[in-house]
C-alpha cells in the first residue's frame, strides 16, 4: 500500500493498493514474486523466469481507491501486506478536480500492464478477513 498526502490527486485518491489474487497467490506463483509500489505505479519481480508472465499480469494489480467514507478512508489506511481483502464499488474515470482539463482515468481489462492499466475504484465497502468497512 501506497499512501499520498500531498499534491493535487492527494485527496480525492490516498491511497493505492498492489493486489494478488487467485492463482498467483499459490504454486508455483507463491513466493516467487515480488511486489513494490512507487509514484502511484507498481512492478513486480518474478525469482524464476519461467512462470507465465499472462497470469501475473491478470491476477495482479495496482489499484487507485477512492474511499466513500472517512470510515473507509481509515480502514484502506490500516491496511497491511498480506491482508485478505475484498473490495467493494465501482470502477470510475474522474474528470475536473480543480481543473476542467483533469482527467483520472480506469482500466476496463485485466490484460493490459503498463502506465494507464491500473484500476481507479471508488471503494463503498471494504472486506479485511471477516471484518466488513462501510
Amino acid at each position: 500500500m501506497n499512501a499520498y498526502r500531498w499534491g493535487r490527486t492527494a485527496a480525492l485518491l490516498p491511497e493505492d493498493l498492489a493486489l494478488a489474487w487467485g492463482p498467483v497467490l499459490g504454486p508455483p506463483f507463491a513466493g516467487r514474486i515480488s511486489y513494490s509500489q512507487y509514484a502511484r505505479f507498481y512492478f513486480w519481480r518474478a525469482k524464476d523466469a519461467g512462470l507465465d508472465r499472462a497470469t501475473i499480469v491478470s491476477h495482479t494489480a495496482n489499484t487507485h481507491v477512492i474511499p466513500a467514507t472517512t470510515y473507509l478512508r481509515r480502514a484502506v489506511r490500516a491496511l497491511a501486506r498480506g491482508d485478505e481483502v475484498r473490495l467493494e464499488g465501482w470502477l470510475v474515470e474522474v474528470d475536473g478536480v480543480d481543473d476542467p482539463g483533469f482527467h483520472w482515468g480506469t482500466s476496463t481489462t485485466r490484460q493490459d500492464e503498463g502506465p494507464n492499466s491500473c484500476e481507479t475504484v471508488y471503494l463503498e465497502r471494504l472486506t479485511v478477513g471477516e471484518r466488513v468497512y462501510e
